[in-house]
């Protein structure tokens, strides 16, 4: 229900909202077998992982409130669209920044990807699950926000230092 509703939004609250629930989500899914202690050390650093990336998430998000004043997705983008090439206001170049790391949070790129190795502690459908949705919202939130990454050229280069080698 989490990932349908942060597919489906176009509210900056109401995706956030979404994002926490999954992670959440995932959480108990990852302390399936919460007595074996890898299980327990996986959920652990997926968990500091995932309130880092909510925190950064929030942060964007209120830059882009702060500086186009709407909390419709849709909307905010379009005008994200309509600003003219070159200098970018500060709020734009925080939002960006902060999406592209939120993005490689949730996407386990490297170097920040140890916990996504030891799910194997969780059972096959958790994991599953995880690598099939939940790891796919970084790309989610990198195609919904395109309009804003096309932008701030500072999260481009994140992008592409920081996945380039994962791929790799």
């Amino acid at each position: 229900l989490a990932v349908q509703t942060l597919l489906l939004v176009d509210h900056l609250v109401l995706f956030w909202m979404a994002w926490v629930c999954v992670s959440l989500s995932l959480h108990q899914l990852l302390l399936f077998y919460p007595d074996r202690p890898r299980a327990r050390l996986a959920a652990h650093k997926k968990f500091l992982i995932a309130r880092t990336s909510e925190i950064l998430l929030a942060a964007g998000f209120a830059s882009l409130y702060g500086l186009f004043g709407s909390l419709s997705i849709s909307d905010t983008m379009s005008q994200i669209k309509q600003l003219p090439a070159g200098a970018m206001p500060w709020q734009l170049v925080v939002a960006g920044s902060c999406a592209a790391l939120v993005a490689l949070l949730k996407c386990a790129q490297l170097p920040l990807h140890g916990w996504l190795i030891q799910v194997v502690e969780s059972p096959t459908p958790v994991s599953a699950l995880l690598h099939a949705g939940v790891i796919n919202l970084g790309g989610v939130l990198l195609l919904l926000f395109a309009p804003l990454l096309g932008k701030v050229e500072v999260a481009q280069w994140l992008l592409l230092l920081v996945a380039g080698p994962s791929a790799v």
